[in-house]
């Protein structure tokens, strides 16, 4: 279940992202008509969004053409998270996985230093979390910036005033 799950919201990410930004483009085209039939001279904004965003989300977005096109190989933590159960007991694999494991260990306690120092797994697992949520937060914030940005750029706010 838990490798499931992982997988399952690994996948998501980069087509999540994608939604939001085509909703917020849906968004953006109907406020310029609204704008322009209130004669509000709005300017398009769409191409700006979508530069924005392929510009702060390059990574989740480049993860999803990944696993969608075959041409492109798949990174590590797709391929990791992609392994069938059945294979985890091959012991080549089982070596390459400790090997992996031991590696991004290094980086995270590079990255999290003291917050992982001398925890047990279940601390280490919870502080992992609470730093995953805050990017998530971090992202959804950036997300709603972008759009606002953009919102604020489509009307010429010299009309408003009249």
């Amino acid at each position: 279940m838990r490798a499931a799950f992982v997988m399952h919201t690994h996948i998501l990410r980069g087509s999540e992202i994608y939604v939001i930004m085509e909703r917020c483009e849906d968004w953006l085209k109907f406020f310029y008509e609204l704008a322009s039939d209130l004669d509000l001279g709005p300017t398009q904004v769409v191409k700006k969004l979508q530069t924005r965003f392929k510009k702060e989300f390059e990574r989740h977005l480049r993860e999803r053409h990944r696993i969608v096109h075959a041409h492109e190989r798949p990174s590590l933590v797709s391929r990791m998270v992609g392994v069938p159960p059945e294979d985890l007991d091959h012991p080549d694999f089982a070596k390459v996985y400790v090997d992996t494991v031991s590696m991004l260990a290094g980086l995270l306690h590079k990255v999290m230093g003291d917050q992982v120092e001398g925890k047990s797994a279940e601390e280490v697992l919870q502080a992992i979390n609470v730093r995953r949520l805050e990017a998530v937060d971090r992202e959804c914030f950036t997300m709603w910036s972008i759009f606002l940005d953009q919102i604020n750029g489509l009307i010429d706010t010299k009309k408003l005033l009249k």
